[in-house]
């Protein structure tokens, strides 16, 4: 039963991975490299505060994606309690721009924009990885406590065969 779940769970990792957060990181990628290939190019290798603010905006994100493919890549052997501090910083962080970005300020796109293609961009812009960070959280926590359970129930029944 135990490789069952993980099967399903690893399904569930890949099909999300493959929907949702690797357009993301593609899209991430390409326009971190145009806005620094942009920038140089318009400054000729000039140092700017203007600079900073770039760097900035693209390392916040930078780290959360960071924090979420660490997470998923390590999470078969994870609990919710080892998870280093550093990595929930950044997948909290991710989650909060996430939502920031997609606020719903406009409930329809404008009058030029399909439905389809809103929506298609809000995965892309966030909510697609917001889904994966939760998905493989929910599967860490599932995992440990059926896990402690079974610890549990191996225990009750050990300590019963030595009372007897």
């Amino acid at each position: 039963m135990k490789g069952v779940r993980e099967t399903v769970f690893l399904c569930v990792v890949v099909i999300e991975v493959l929907f949702f957060l690797l357009p993301t990181t593609v899209l991430f990628v390409f326009g971190m490299s145009i806005s620094i290939a942009g920038f140089f190019g318009a400054n000729r290798g000039v140092f700017t505060p203007v600079f900073l603010y770039i760097a900035g905006l693209l390392l916040l994100p930078g780290y959360s994606l960071y924090s979420l493919w660490w997470l998923i890549v390590k999470y078969k052997n994870l609990t919710l309690d080892t998870i280093p501090k550093r990595i929930w910083v950044g997948l909290i962080m991710g989650i909060a721009l996430a939502l920031w970005v997609n606020l719903p300020i406009r409930l329809e796109p404008p009058e030029f924009i399909s439905m389809s293609d809103y929506l298609h961009n809000k995965v892309d812009y966030g909510l697609g990885p917001v889904v994966v960070a939760m998905t493989v959280i929910f599967i860490i926590y599932f995992k440990n406590r059926s896990n402690n359970n079974l610890h549990s129930e191996s225990f009750r029944s050990a300590t019963r065969s030595d009372e007897a």
